[in-house]
This record gives structure tokens, sequence and C-alpha cells, in this order.
């Protein structure tokens, strides 16, 4: 008789229990990496190595972060499926805190224990390691095994306590491959065609967006891919925009989503006028289009008031334009709104607070409103002119000058002829 061995016992001692001690040996990480990348299909297709172990595994990543990012862009799409992609998301948002926390652990290994007050609010994030109020933290960031769940309520608190962290050199260098790692977890995703899933991304992302490591260059460069995917995940899926009604008007009316996250905020609203229309989405009726230009009437009014104060955000003048434009377009598909679209650009033109804005962007605002209003007072023209975008139109239509242009040049065509 012969003995068949089965190597998953082996695996599950090696990826779940060994890699937990060995991460910092970098020759032994480079053969563990070589055994998976020579053996990647085989893998995936006869183990649950990847997708079980995968946080493990990108503890070698956090701690050796100038070594392995080619192995590791190559592994990702392995390690997604279904089950694991949000995980992984959060995961690789949560990168820079992992390698702090690492580094804190073995800080602690060849220090003095602290001995610290539980109730106490720890000093440093040494401190913070030794409190048994914060251990769980520590041990969720740096867990072995994948599913323990997506993220955590108090991940807010986590990354103040990693602040004293966010100049260390291995830790700047995990925020600079986040955003690489990031492209390629999008690009996996988006070639899935299941849209429930898909569907459940975009409330995932837009909250996970005020939720960042608090390192400005990290911030800017992961906005900047959330604001592009977020359209292309639209643009693929645009029952999305049927489906997330909700989440997606709560987070458009807390004008405090603007704020640090203007590219997913003018994103997301030139998504709701380009897609809500039964173009994209034949099961898009009448109250959805009416819930979404009753929560941008909102934010436009809103932010018409804070042009007012002396601090207002300069960001305003260009969330405003987009909100014209997406308020234009939702009105021309259903003529009851036409009135109130009126209404709302006329004040805009009226608006006595825009002589605090700079001459070139006040006189934009107003020529922009004042041509959209002789628009809308030709309905079938602004239907034409403002349908849906197309197959062939940039995913970053909105943000083109061209595209303003364009419209305009065609909106006095009408009105001359």
């Amino acid at each position: 008789t012969s003995v068949v061995h089965d190597p998953q016992e082996t695996f599950r001692h090696y990826f779940q229990t060994l890699i937990s001690t060995l991460y910092k040996d970098q020759g032994t990480m480079y053969d563990t990496l070589d055994f998976l990348l020579m053996n990647i299909r085989n893998l995936t297709d006869t183990t649950d190595i990847l997708t079980d172990y995968f946080p493990n595994l990108f503890k070698i990543l956090a701690w050796h972060p100038r070594v392995f990012h080619y192995e590791f862009a190559t592994l990702l799409p392995a390690m997604m499926n279904v089950d694991t992609s949000i995980e992984i998301f959060h995961l690789l948002l949560d990168l820079p805190c992992m390698s702090a926390a690492l580094e804190i652990i073995e800080r602690a290994k060849v220090t003095e224990p602290l001995v610290v007050e539980v109730d106490s609010e720890p000093a440093s994030s040494l401190e913070a390691f030794y409190n048994p109020r914060f251990r769980p933290l520590f041990s969720y960031i740096t867990r072995s095994e994948s599913g323990h769940g997506d993220t955590i309520d108090r991940l807010a608190q986590l990354h103040l306590l990693l602040r004293d962290s966010m100049n260390s050199s291995r830790v700047m260098v995990c925020c600079q491959l986040v955003p690489i790692l990031l492209r390629i977890w999008f690009q996996t995703v988006l070639i899935s065609e299941d849209a429930v899933f898909l569907a459940h991304l975009l409330p995932v992302v837009t909250e996970r967006s005020g939720m960042m490591f608090g390192v400005s260059e990290f911030i800017e460069d992961i906005h900047k891919i959330f604001a592009e995917n977020l359209l292309k995940l639209c643009k693929k899926f645009p029952e999305i925009i049927l489906k997330q009604h909700s989440d997606l008007c709560e987070f458009i009316q807390a004008t405090a989503s603007v704020a640090g996250r203007i590219e997913i905020y003018s994103s997301l609203i030139f998504a709701l006028g380009d897609y809500t229309t039964q173009f994209h989405s034949p099961g898009t009726k009448s109250e959805v289009t009416g819930k979404y230009y009753e929560s941008l009437e909102v934010v436009t009014y809103e932010l018409l008031n804070q042009l007012a104060s002396q601090e207002f955000d300069p960001i305003i003048p260009k969330v405003l334009s987009s909100l014209m434009s997406a308020l234009s377009k939702l009105a021309s598909r259903s003529q009851d709104l036409i009135p109130r679209a009126i209404l709302c650009l006329t004040k805009v033109v009226k608006q006595q607070n825009l002589i605090m804005l700079s001459s070139c962007s006040k006189s934009f605002l107003t020529n922009k409103a004042a041509s959209l209003i002789v628009l809308l007072k030709n309905p079938d023209s602004a239907s034409l002119l403002l349908r849906p975008s197309t197959v062939n139109q940039s995913d970053k239509y909105h943000l083109s000058n061209m595209s303003i242009s364009s419209v305009m040049r065609g909106m006095h065509k009408v009105i001359r002829d």
C-alpha cells in the first residue's frame, strides 16, 4: 500500500504560523514568494493558501516594501475573489498601518515592557501596544488569516495611535506602493460581471474615502484612484446608480464629503447626472430622478450660502459647476423639474455672494448658469444636448473644459437657429 501525503496541513502550518515569525527573514521570504509565483496556477486551483492567508503574506510586503513589490503585484489578482476582495481592499489601504504596527511589535520585543494604566491615553504607539484596551487593534491589523471581518469600527482610533510612525521610511514606502496595488485591485474587480458584488463596492469606497491614514500625499493619490474608478464602475454597471440611490443621496447631501474629496465628489455628481436615466438603466423611475435632483439642489443652495463666509472653501466654484450640469441633465429628463432647475440656476446668476469669488470664477459660473437657463427653456434642445454620454466619450469627460465648450457652442447654435 502507498501512503498519500496531504500537504494542506503543512501549508497551513507554514503560511499561518511560521510566516508570522519569519517575515523579517528576507531570504526565506524570497523563496516563499518564488514558490508561490512558480506554482500560482496549481495553488489557486487546488488550495486556499492565497485566499486564506493573504493577511500573513502581506506582512512580507509591509516589512520589505522596497524588495517584493513586483511579486505582490503579480500575486494580488490570485488572492481575490468575491469573498476576499473587500477585505483585501481594506488591507491595501491599511498597509502603512500594518507596517507601522509590525515595527512597534518588533520594538516591543527588544525593550523593557511598559506598565500602563488601562484607562490612560497613550503618549506613543508603543504605549498603546502595551495597553490592553488597544491591543486588539494591533492584533487585527497584524492578523494571520482572512475572514475576521473586512475592517474595524475603530479604524480612526488606530490611525491616531499610529500617528508617530508616519515618518518611518518603511511606512512611507508602503504609502507609495498602495496606489500601484490599488489600481491592480480595481482592474481585477472591474472584470467581474457580478452586478450585486460591484454594486456593494460603491458605498464601501465612498465610506472608506473618509477613513485614511493621515499622510496627505497618500490620501491625495488614493482619492484620485477612487474618483477614476468609481466613474468606471458606474459606466460599466449604470444600474448601480439605481440600486444604491439611498447611499449615494446620503453621501452627496453631506457637504462634509466635499472637503478633501473633491475628485470623488465631482465624479459621483457627474455619474448621477449622466447615468440616472432609462437610457442606461431601464428600471430608472421618475421618483429616483426626483430624489437625486432634490439632493443635488439642496447641496447647491448650501454651497451658495457658504460663499458668504470670509473663509469659504476655494473648491466650491468647481463643485457648483458640476452641480449645475447635473441638475440640468436631470431636469431635461423630467419636465416637472425644469422650473425648479431654472429657479436654482437663476439664484446662481443673481447670487450676491459671488462677489467673494475671483472675477474669472464668477464670470464662468454666471455665464454657465445663464446658458443652461436658456437651454432648459427649450426642452427639446435640452434633452438633445444634455443627453447621457455615449460609450465613445471619455471617462473624464466632466473634467475637461472642452466638454463645457462643446455644449455651449451647441446651445448658442440652437438659439441662433
